[in-house]
């Protein structure tokens, strides 16, 4: 089980009916029925075809039952809703055809409305806890219907009830927002002040001041994002050359002839063993013939005494006889044996000898190659260099963040939809949430929340 789904269930708690909404897979079902802490599960989603993912994970189960609705349609003691920001949440909160008594909540973006939400709807959060999963930070929420009337501050609702409480990954979480914030500090005042007052009550140390730079701050940040669209641009023919020397066909041959010399060297060393396995079998064979052989000539030099003793003797002929028909059929099968060992052997050293001499041609063709491209190579590599040393440190460090995640490239321009006045991530194409669009439109860049890339838009 993920950190974040361990997190959900250690705040569910035994009821009657608990609801998986929007189940997708069923895992939080699963968890519910295969710990035996309610009598009955509903696993409901909005799509059929979510369902029946459900449906083949939990078939083996008899108290769970399927349902195909918008939210909350029925009746239940527990409801677990995770997988969906924060915004759908309390739309499913507020349309919810009966509310649940207990509510445990896991919104991937917007806990803060999810908190708004649930203080309006007359609920007491009694656990609020925080996950960390690739790299995301989750909150966690559990809350009771009891008509009460809890009031939570502001910093309560933005950063959890228990944000007075030290907490590692809620430090982590400040202190990621507090560098978002100080890219553009003029732009982010009222958040940047309620993440330095979170900050403080963690009792982590500032090292930055807030500072307001006006619009020079537009200007210097644009500089930075220049910059690293410009390491980005060498980076990527680096990577592109890199790559044409990775696929390299002489390199492919290579790699193929070194295993088939490997191959043929594996099959010599397995004659040489077998060839001495072959020599002791022979010479036991020998052995056995000779011994044999003794006792035959011993038998016909024997005269008979009498016919009992002629009786004896003719049965220990007929026994000799069979011994050396078997010593024959095993003499030839050694033989065969043999033959095909050093045939073997033979077929490997020529197998192995053109593959070391078809190795040698492609590993002088491969060597032509980069010979050819080393000059393009260190001028890359100095480039990125000399860009380097001119990169804003946080920027970069996002950059390598999300090269490690195999999100490359990491910095894609923004896409305009002209026809709905909206802008779309260059990187995977989808159509940017309202905020992004309004972060972009205000300080020109944002985060895609589908692919997790940093959108720019300098002009």
């Amino acid at each position: 089980m993920t950190g974040r789904l361990a997190a959900i269930s250690s705040l569910i708690e035994p009821a009657r009916v608990i609801a998986d909404v929007g189940c997708d897979h069923g895992l939080i079902a699963e968890y519910c029925v295969k710990n035996g802490v309610c009598e009955r599960v509903i696993a409901s989603d909005i799509s059929a075809t979510c369902l029946n993912k459900a449906k083949s994970k939990l078939a083996a189960y008899k108290n769970v039952t399927f349902m195909v609705c918008d939210g909350i349609e029925y009746e239940c003691d527990e409801a677990i809703i995770a997988g969906m920001g924060g915004l759908l949440i309390s739309a499913i909160l507020e349309k919810a055809a009966v509310l649940p008594q207990t509510l445990v909540l896991c919104p991937h973006r917007d806990a803060d409305i999810v908190r708004r939400t649930l203080i309006r709807l007359r609920y007491s959060i009694d656990g609020d806890i925080i996950a960390e999963e690739r790299g995301k930070i989750y909150f966690i929420i559990r809350a009771r219907r009891d008509g009460g009337a809890q009031a939570l501050d502001e910093l309560q609702y933005l950063f959890g009830v228990n944000y007075r409480c030290e907490n590692d990954l809620l430090k982590a979480y400040l202190q990621k927002l507090y560098d978002i914030c100080m890219l553009a500090p003029d732009k982010n005042a009222d958040r940047l002040a309620s993440v330095l007052a979170a900050m403080t009550a963690q009792g982590m140390r500032l090292h930055d001041q807030f500072v307001h730079k006006g619009a020079k701050m537009e200007d210097s940040l644009k500089k930075k994002f220049q910059t690293l669209l410009e390491y980005q641009k060498k980076d990527i023919e680096l990577r592109k050359l890199n790559s044409i020397l990775e696929r390299d066909q002489a390199l492919a041959s290579m790699t193929k002839h070194k295993r088939i010399f490997n191959e043929a060297k594996q099959t010599i060393n397995d004659c040489e063993q077998q060839s001495g396995e072959l020599i002791g079998m022979y010479e036991e064979l020998q052995r056995y013939v000779d011994e044999n052989e003794a006792a035959l000539a011993a038998l016909e030099g024997a005269e008979a005494c009498s016919e009992e003793e002629l009786e004896a003797r003719v049965k220990k002929l007929d026994s000799l006889k069979s011994k050396f028909q078997s010593a024959d059929k095993k003499m030839h099968a050694v033989d065969e044996k043999s033959r095909a060992v050093c045939k073997a052997r033979v077929d490997a050293v020529k197998s192995g000898n053109a593959a070391k001499q078809q190795f040698a041609e492609a590993k002088g063709k491969h060597a032509e190659l980069v010979n050819s491209k080393s000059a393009e190579l260190d001028k890359l590599k100095a480039e990125l260099e000399q860009l380097r040393a001119a990169l804003d440190e946080k920027l970069y460090a996002e950059y390598s963040k999300l090269v490690g995640e195999n999100k490359f490239p990491p910095i894609v321009p923004a896409a305009s939809d002209e026809r709905k006045g909206m802008f779309n991530c260059g990187g995977c194409g989808l159509g940017l949430p309202q905020q992004g669009n309004a972060y972009l439109k205000d300080r020109g860049w944002c985060y895609c929340d589908n692919c997790r890339r940093i959108i720019v838009k300098l002009n």
